[in-house]
């Protein structure tokens, strides 16, 4: 699989959407092809369509998805953070 890189560099901000890509397709890596389709339109619908929103999800498997993405965001926002320290 081929490596996805940013075209920030290391002491560049990186925006909340950079960070919400990010986590995606990092969660992408360890999915089924199925999953990950299901995931496409979660994401279509969660983050795409409508400013993201951690209060917007249908139903416990989108809720799921986007507390999971929301975390890893945060984490690679917060990483990126530490290392421009």
């Amino acid at each position: 699989m081929a490596q996805w890189h940013s075209n920030t560099n290391e002491n560049e901000t990186i925006s909340e959407d950079e960070t919400l890509v990010r986590a995606m397709v990092e969660n992408a890596k360890s999915l089924s092809p199925r999953e990950n389709l299901e995931n496409a339109v979660m994401a279509q619908k969660n983050f795409m369509l409508i400013p993201f929103d951690q209060s917007v999800g249908n139903g416990s498997r989108d809720r799921k998805f986007i507390d999971v993405i929301a975390r890893r965001s945060e984490d690679i926002k917060n990483n990126r953070d530490q290392r421009g320290s």
